[in-house]
């Protein structure tokens, strides 16, 4: 139950106490400069602001915007204010209470699409909100569909704060569900697009390759990459802590690949269930015994990897890969040719066939050697990938 520090228990109030003139980059800035009053860290006062930003995310972040419709003034303001504390906090310190990091994993959680950006993105405008398009030029939704006012969080903002996050397990899993939900929206909705063009042939070897995808690719790298980059920092020490963060997200990012039923009609519409805007923001599709096995078998392999086990950018563009076999991206008879058996005849994974030598040829195969049964801009993108992953490994790192 929210008790916030202006009286009741409203998040309205604190939208109308701070942010009176619809969430502008001035009210932006007069938040910050409430919030410099005193120093940040292990304190009440950053307690009292990690908990605003608490209360009005929660209020308006899940806010459901359809038809391309704009989103509402309240859940302008509560991007604007969450980003404002966000950022404020985060660039000042990573040290705070155990309070405030849960109300701040609260905050950063419900604003995926933010987190994304950051990782992959130069920073942040001067303007507090902005909203993704839900609709292309022909009206048809995009991945986006339902989503409201969103956040720019600043890199070295998000990474302080994403340090503080990542010392506690069940916060910094939270964190990384939610936008791992929002990655496995965005490449399902890409494959669904592709099925439905190619009639679930997959990415043909003389197909252009769609900007989403690309984007999507990028994105899967590069917010990985952050997740990792800001965990490593404060415990660069403790090789198996990092390992179990390393798992953490490879369970998250990619563990549900193999649910998606193949290619077909069906991936057209999974996307859509892949997350619920203004529902829930944490949901996910329901891993069973196949999904489970599945993430078994890739941590497994990436663990027996020769060239992935002790590089996690390699390793982050296998667990793409894979994703991209198990959603029919990558056609059955394309990743059969370089590991048999690895797609049965009803379009399934069968993870059982991932093992470390497995991996080493795909990543052969589709990244290092790409050869003429490989789609050029593919291969071009996956070989990029790393430098989307150093990117937001430094970004998330802080540096």
């Amino acid at each position: 139950m929210c008790s916030p520090p202006w009286g009741g228990g409203n998040p309205q109030a604190a939208v109308e106490y701070l942010t009176p003139h619809g969430g502008s980059a001035d009210d932006a800035a007069r938040v910050e400069e409430l919030m410099s009053h005193d120093d940040l860290g292990d304190n009440k006062w950053t307690d009292i602001w990690a908990k605003i930003a608490e209360c009005t995310s929660s209020a308006y972040a899940g806010e459901c915007v359809e038809g391309g419709a704009k989103g509402s003034w309240n859940a302008s303001c509560a991007a604007a204010l969450s980003a404002t504390v966000v950022n404020t906090i985060g660039e000042a310190t990573n040290e705070v209470s155990e309070a405030a990091r849960e109300d701040l994993t609260s905050t950063v959680a419900a604003y995926p699409w933010s987190v994304d950006q950051t990782a992959r993105t130069d920073g942040s405008s001067n303007e507090p909100v902005i909203m993704p398009a839900s609709v292309d030029g022909n009206g048809d939704a995009t991945w986006s569909y339902g989503m409201s006012y969103q956040p720019q969080f600043t890199s070295k903002g998000l990474s302080g704060v994403m340090q503080a996050i990542s010392r506690d397990a069940d916060d910094f899993q939270t964190v990384v569900d939610s936008v791992a939900t929002l990655e496995q929206r965005r490449m399902t909705f890409e494959a669904g697009v592709i099925s439905a063009a190619t009639d679930g042939q997959g990415l043909s070897t003389d197909a252009t390759m769609p900007t989403g995808l690309n984007n999507a690719i990028e994105a899967n790298s590069a917010t990985a990459a952050f997740f990792q980059g800001a965990s490593r920092a404060v415990v660069e020490d403790d090789a198996e802590e990092v390992d179990n963060r390393n798992k953490t997200i490879v369970d998250t990012l990619f563990g549900l690949s193999s649910f998606i039923p193949g290619p077909g009609g069906e991936v057209s519409r999974i996307w859509k269930d892949t997350w619920s805007f203004g529902k829930d923001t944490t949901k996910r599709i329901a891993q069973n015994a196949a999904t489970q096995d599945f993430t078994e078998h890739l941590t497994n392999a990436i663990d027996e990897s020769k060239i992935a086990k002790n590089d996690a950018s390699r390793a982050t563009t296998l667990t793409t890969i894979t994703q991209m076999i198990g959603l029919g991206i990558i056609s059955a008879g394309q990743a059969n040719a370089a590991v048999p058996g690895l797609v049965g005849g009803d379009g399934i994974l069968d993870s059982s066939k991932l093992d470390g030598t497995a991996l080493d040829t795909l990543y052969d195969r589709f990244v290092t050697n790409g050869d003429d049964t490989v789609n050029p801009d593919l291969h071009d993108q996956l070989t990029d990938a790393g430098d989307a992953y150093k990117t937001g490994y430094d970004r998330g790192h802080g540096e």
